[in-house]
Formats: structure tokens, sequence, C-alpha cells
């Protein structure tokens, strides 16, 4: 288990708890309001115990939570082996650290600009992930945890043909279904590239561009208006590059909305575009309109 924290605050939850089952792979996204003992000792009952019994041993941070002599204390008295790792240790919780990637990736993708509905949309990234083939597994951890496949039949009332009197009835059933979908192929996609990296073992060499590419700007130096850095565009683009500066920085053709940000960025920050090649799926760019001035 792992926190997600640095969320922006809707409805009052400002993190989540990110729990995986080491041998199914099942995960649960838990939105959380507080980190205090007591509290997660009946959220852990709750969603966890009540499904799937107690655990035998459990692997967290060293969160100041799990490190409180209540949490310790509980957990001997249940007989549960707790482990406190350290952060971003492949050894030991290295599993919930991907799991973290995978839904950040989801929500950022999803969640709309002001980032307001990020808790709305934990169930289907829930879902999607649970009912998708883990790499390590072979088979869905929905299968792997119940031996049967949920059922998924949810279809859109327009392609079906089912009609109805309630206008409002359709329309909130076609945006689970375009929210449904939206989530398990960005979470294919996520999920092929944290592999890609996860499985790297020498660094990648940098990439030779030429006056008049397209490229994609990181965006960890860069501020803007929303509310939380960990869910906005990991890129920025596409920008057209205009000037070679030396032999490892390029100077790029920046909107006039750019504020003052610099123009000239080392070649490790840059990444070629790539256009979409999904048929009749739409991938706009990330606008720089939002970019703090």
């Amino acid at each position: 288990m792992d926190f997600m924290t640095d969320l922006p605050n809707v409805k009052g939850y400002n993190q989540c708890w990110v729990i995986v089952d080491r041998f199914t792979k099942m995960a649960h996204f838990i939105p959380l309001k507080n980190r205090k003992a007591k509290e997660l000792a009946l959220i852990f009952v709750r969603e966890v115990w009540r499904l799937h019994g107690l655990p035998k041993r459990v692997v967290s941070v060293r969160d100041m939570v799990f490190m409180s002599s209540f949490c310790s204390e509980v957990m001997r008295l249940l007989e549960v082996e707790l482990d406190k790792s350290s952060a971003y240790h492949l050894q030991t919780n290295g599993q919930t650290e991907r799991v973290n990637q995978i839904l950040e990736n989801y929500l950022r993708t999803n969640c709309m600009w002001d980032q307001d509905d990020w808790v709305d949309l934990l169930p289907f990234a829930e879902f999607c992930y649970n009912n998708t083939v883990h790499a390590a597994t072979k088979q869905p951890p929905f299968f792997a945890a119940y031996h049967q496949h949920p059922e998924n039949n949810f279809k859109n009332p327009r392609d079906n043909g089912t009609e109805s009197n309630n206008p409002q009835a359709v329309k909130t059933v076609e945006d689970l279904d375009a929210i449904r979908e939206a989530i398990r192929e960005n979470m294919k996609a996520a999920q092929t590239r944290m592999a890609k990296y996860y499985n790297q073992k020498v660094a990648k060499k940098e990439p030779q561009f030429k006056v008049g590419d397209r490229v994609m700007v990181n965006a960890k130096n860069i501020k803007t208006r929303r509310p939380s850095k960990k869910l906005d565009y990991k890129l920025r683009g596409k920008f057209e590059i205009e000037k070679l500066c030396g032999t490892n920085a390029y100077r790029l053709k920046l909107p006039p909305l750019s504020g003052k940000i610099h123009r000239v960025f080392h070649v490790s920050l840059l990444e070629p575009y790539r256009q979409n090649t999904i048929p009749g799926r739409r991938s706009p760019t990330p606008p720089p309109v939002d970019l703090e001035q």
C-alpha cells in the first residue's frame, strides 16, 4: 500500500490510498480526506478486509501513519506482519509505485481542466485496471481473484436501439460509456509505456533534431494555473524548432501567450512529436493558454 498525495482538494478529498494484492495484482483506489491511523484502520476494514479477508503481510512506505505506535500495535494484535520500506525501493514496494504512476496517467488524461473530477474517475480507473490482463500473471486481476470475469456487457443505448423518455438518464449512460472507453484505452497505453521504461536497461540515446521539426517539451519546469502539477500535462507542444543553439540545445517557436518562458531548451527536455495513428481518435495537444504569466 502507498499514498498518492498533492491532489486537488475535491469534496474534502486530497489524496488517494493505493492498495495492491501482490498475488492476484488486484488494486483498490480509495480517496482520503486525512491520514489518521484510526480512520485508516476503519477504511481498511471496510474496503479491503471485508472483500478479501485479513492479509498475512502488508508492505507499505515509511509513512508517519504506519510508523505510529497505534498502527504497529494493531497489526501486532491482528498477527499481520508489517514491512516498512522507503519510497521507490523496487525490492519491496515497487509494484505499488508503478500502479501509482499508471493511476496518475489515468487521471491526468481524463480529468477536466480544473481537475475537480478526479474522485469521480477513481471507480472507473479501478474497474478498468482490474479487468485488464496483467503482464505478470497473464490474466486480469478480477479473474485471478474470483476465477470468473465480471459482467461487462455495458452498451450505449444509442448503439443497441434502446429508447427512453428520460433524456437525462440517456445522457448519463452515454457519459459513463465514454469515460469507460477512454480510461480503458489510456490504461492499456500507460501499462505498455510503464513496462517499456521499467525494462529499459540503458539510458536512451538523445534524439537528433533539425530546424523545422515538431517536438514536445517536458513540462516539469513549466508552471501553469492548473491546481495540481501531478495531474497536469507531462509534455507540452507541439512546437517547431527554430534554431540549433550549440550541440545540445534548441530554440523553439513558442506562442505569444507563453509568458516569460525561455525559448531555448536542452535536448533532454525534448521529445519528437508523434502524430496519432489510431483511426477516429482525436488527441489534441496541450494548450499553451494556461501557462502562468
